[in-house]
């Protein structure tokens, strides 16, 4: 009888030590997620794509992460596209150089801040579109307090 409690009471104490384990593996896989999160592993809901399934005149914008499609239009010597700020913090967009069927094209933007969920319009002047189009956009940008991030925006569409 007397070695029954004893290997009862050596059970109480596995049991209790395999559960503040698991307590301390659980609390450690949600830090990890919190952390990736915060650092900007995930982007949860910033891809936007066009509400009209991608059918406007300037056609269809792909390859933003941090910054979302909100619009953009294009004339045979202007092209423009309205992004969000999806990144979660304040940026300056310190670059944006135009390539594919837009190089040649200078590009204009808004270099002050860009708050959070905020919008920057970038202008891309002096080219010369007919037809059909497929260009790029790679814009630099420096949120607050990380380091610098570069996302490339390719656009297709017709004039």
């Amino acid at each position: 009888m007397a070695e029954e409690l004893q290997e009862s009471g050596k059970s109480k104490k596995l049991i209790i030590i395999l559960a503040v384990v698991g307590i301390f593996v659980i609390l450690g896989i949600v830090l990890i997620l919190f952390v990736a999160l915060f650092a900007g592993l995930f982007s949860f809901g910033v891809y936007n794509p066009p509400a009209d399934g991608g059918s406007s005149v300037a056609g269809r914008c792909i390859g933003m992460s941090r910054l979302a499609y909100v619009d953009s239009s294009a004339t045979s010597s202007e092209f423009s596209i309205l992004l969000g700020n999806g990144s979660g913090s304040t940026i300056t967009i310190t670059e944006a150089e135009p390539s594919g069927d837009f190089a040649g094209g200078t590009a204009d933007y808004d270099s002050g801040l860009i708050g959070s969920g905020g919008n920057l319009q970038i202008d891309v002047d002096g080219l010369n579109l007919s037809g059909t189009y497929s260009g790029s956009i790679k814009i630099t940008y420096e949120p607050i307090g990380a380091l610098t991030k570069t996302e490339t925006i390719t656009c297709t569409g017709s004039v």
